[in-house]
Order: structure tokens, then sequence, then C-alpha cells
């Protein structure tokens, strides 16, 4: 029984060492292998929930592990990934102030993700949506914008090189999303209660996007699954409003 209840716990623990792992990578230089590094982490944050539930063995223990390791893995991986891109972006200011300083201000990606995930344990609001970004869905948007930059050589579309070749654009997407993941924004969960198409239009429509945006931009548009995943939210909440 003691082995059993371990179980999720050792796959949160998975989840920590690869976000630690990831943030070496970045130091490195390495985002492709911090990107899939935190993709795992993703994998395995699902799993260990859903394995706690199969096995019976939820518990607060459980919780708080989950909790400190996205801190890590899902706050201070892309905070770390924001003060690379940035460190370059400035590398050719003149500026001796804003070129010490700016990129420090990608940190505040684990300041708000750790606010959001404490916020989130005591919050019996979210059990089938949530209220504000989930830090996993903001790590995969940060690390998906490295990523692009990293695999461009240079050659990205001209309105992706207009964000990760401006400071102030990753300033503003810094201070959005450490916003958005403390709002009080309802969001889609995708968990579906049936697949019957009524009640699920919303997620039906995440899906195809999902499914068409890469074919339309390519491998550009991993970074936009995230704002897709939050345009379709904001639709839904508008429909919800006008319907009440």
């Amino acid at each position: 029984m003691l082995i059993k209840r371990q179980i999720p716990n050792l796959l949160t623990l998975g989840n920590l060492l690869c976000g630690t792992i990831a943030i070496m990578f970045i130091l490195k230089g390495d985002i492709n292998t911090a990107a899939l590094l935190v993709v795992l982490a993703a994998v395995l944050d699902f799993f260990d929930g859903f394995v706690a539930r199969l096995l019976g063995v939820q518990g607060p223990l459980g919780k708080e592990l989950d909790s400190l390791a996205d801190v890590v893995s899902f706050g201070v991986v892309p905070a770390y990934i924001v003060y690379q891109m940035q460190l370059g972006i400035v590398s050719e200011f003149n500026d001796g102030f804003l070129k010490q300083y700016l990129p420090y201000t990608g940190f505040l990606l684990a300041a708000f993700a750790a606010y959001r995930l404490a916020k989130f344990n005591i919050d019996e609001r979210q059990s089938y949506g949530f209220l504000g970004l989930p830090t996993p869905a903001m790590a995969l948007f940060f690390i998906s914008l490295g990523t692009v930059e990293s695999l461009s050589n240079g050659e990205l579309p001209q309105f992706m090189n207009l964000i990760v070749s401006s400071p102030w654009a990753m300033l503003a997407l810094t201070f959005l999303f450490s916003l958005l993941m403390i709002s009080e924004l309802p969001l889609i969960a995708m968990k579906f209660k049936g697949f019957q198409i009524k009640g699920n239009e919303f997620r039906y429509t995440l899906i195809i996007g999902f499914i068409l945006l890469p074919l339309i931009l390519g491998w550009v548009a991993l970074p936009f699954f995230i704002i897709w995943y939050l345009l379709v939210s904001l639709v839904s909440n508008l429909v919800k409003k006008s319907s009440d």
C-alpha cells in the first residue's frame, strides 16, 4: 500500500526533475532540449493526478508537492527562457541601464506562477474550468517562442520576428501572461462530460484550431496554440454572458 501511494508522487518528482534539468540546458543555450523536458514535465503533471485518482490515493501531500514541482517546471523555466531571450535582444543596446536590468523582468513569470499555484490550491471553484491562465499553458507559450526563435536561423516570418526581436514586445507579453495567470478570467478546461456536440462546442472548436494552425502557419504555429486557447475562451465567455 505504501508503494502504491507513492507512485503519483514519483511522477510529480519526475516533473520537478525535468524542470530543474531544463534550466541547466537553457543556461547552456540549448532551448530545444529544454523545450522537450518541459513537454515531458507537462505530461508527467497530467498523469500524476490521473494516476492518483485511478489508484484512489489522492491527498494533501500530493497536491502540495504538485504545486512545488509546477513552480519550477512551469514558472522558473519559462522565466529563464525569457531572461535568455531578452539578453540576446538587448545585447546591442547602448543604454547600459536597460541592457543590464531589462532581462530580469522575465522572472516576474516565476513570481506570478507561484502566486497562481498557491491561489489554485485554496480555490474550490476550478473543478471543471480554470480561472486565470494555467501555469503549464504559460510555460508552453514562452518555451514555444524560444524554440521557434532557435529553429528559425534568422528566417522567421515578419510578424514573428517583430515579437522575438523586440524587448518591449517581450516585456509586454511578460506582463500580460503574468496578469492572465492571476486573473479571474474563466478559461475552458478540456474535460468532456460526454462527447456530444451540445455543451462541448467550444472544446471542439479548440481542437479544430489546434489541427488547422500548423497547416496554416507551419512550425511557427506553436505559440499560437495558447493564443487560440485564450481567444476561444473569451468568445465562450461572451456567448455565455449574452445567453444569461
